[in-house]
């Protein structure tokens, strides 16, 4: 057990790590200094840090420490399996004396070759949860110790921290325009773009249709999968809506769950036939991840039209999302077009 004075040295030495982490240019160099620094206090050999990507829906490794290249090259793992899965889906630290005999790593082969034997691997939290895990590993089987975990897991706090301000600091501008987990248009951005075609529409009298979907039963998948796969599956289907929606079309992410599609000069009519032909592609399978919870997954749609539903942003959009919510009421998979007379599909 470290002694009063020793445990002072390392709350000094946490926060001078602190300090450089916040100072550092690039993610490169905040990760080379995090590797370092793990395998300082932890008297480790290697280091590696694991985070999620949300295009593989995998979690990869993004920086070693005294590990090799065909190590880093290779260790990927989905959520829940794997060591780092496991860490990272649980949110729970991990120990082994020998991480070549863990019979549901899928890197054994590769540790042995390193030579690694002990290991230890703590996630890496942010307010949205687990997103990484930072992993120790000794080539001996001496294994971590109680302190070890303690100072670990202090370690990693500040880790997680620094690597998601210097996230969103390299990307603010990025930020501005774009939504992070599904690369379309944010709600500011959308807005603003929205507005404009209204401008044009009005000046030269022409139509705009909108579109406003939610991925059915979203909650249910992110409960049965996790927020990281539903941060996945979110992206997939924006994937699908980007590479398949015309190039004049503005897409944009205007809540936690639902997305707008602004078609210039379409009618409500083709807004329901650009529905239909999404749908029948993610019925084949277009989805990159349809998801674990082995339900095909649909979306629900409602459509408004200017200028018979309303001549504002703010209008056409509460007539959409109403048209929305009205089909979702009849069930799932349904496709509502705004009528002042009532609702048709």
């Amino acid at each position: 057990m470290l002694t009063s004075d020793e445990w002072q040295y390392v709350f000094e030495r946490l926060f001078f790590v602190t300090e450089r982490l916040l100072v550092f240019d690039s993610l490169d160099d905040v990760f080379s200094h995090i590797l370092r620094t793990a395998v300082t206090f932890a008297k480790a050999d290697a280091a590696s840090i694991q985070a999620f990507d949300l295009k593989t829906g995998k979690i990869r490794t993004v920086g070693g420490e005294g590990l090799s290249d065909e190590y880093i090259k290779h260790a990927a793992e989905n959520v829940g399996e794997g060591i780092a899965g496991r860490v990272v889906a649980e949110g729970k630290p991990f120990f082994t004396n020998d991480v070549t005999e863990e019979f549901f790593s899928d890197h054994r082969r590769q540790a042995r070759e390193d030579g690694l034997k002990a290991a230890m691997s703590v996630p890496l939290k942010t307010k949205a949860g687990a997103v990484g895990c930072l992993t120790v590993f000794r080539k001996s089987a001496e294994s971590f110790a109680d302190q070890d975990l303690l100072l670990m897991s202090i370690f990693a706090s500040i880790a997680a921290e620094a690597i998601e301000k210097r996230g969103f600091i390299s990307s603010m501008k990025q930020q501005a325009i774009f939504d992070h987990e599904t690369g379309l248009y944010n709600r500011g951005m959308l807005l603003k773009m929205f507005d404009a075609q209204m401008n044009l529409a009005f000046r030269h009298q022409q139509p705009i249709s909108v579109v406003m979907m939610k991925i059915d039963d979203f909650d249910e998948y992110v409960s049965m999968n996790g927020p990281l796969l539903g941060n996945k599956l979110l992206r997939d289907f924006a994937k699908t809506l980007l590479e398949h929606c015309r190039r004049s079309d503005i897409i944009g992410r205007v809540s936690e769950d639902a997305i707008v599609i602004v078609l210039p000069l379409a009618r409500g009519t083709q807004a329901v036939s650009l529905c239909a032909k999404l749908r029948a592609l993610i019925s084949r399978g277009k989805l990159l991840d349809p998801g674990a919870s082995g339900q095909s997954q649909t979306f629900s749609a409602g459509v408004s039209e200017y200028p018979r539903d309303g001549d504002t942003v703010q209008v056409l959009l509460k007539k959409a999302e109403a048209a929305l919510v009205a089909g979702c009421v009849e069930g799932r998979d349904h496709t509502t077009v705004w009528t002042e007379k009532g609702f048709m599909e």
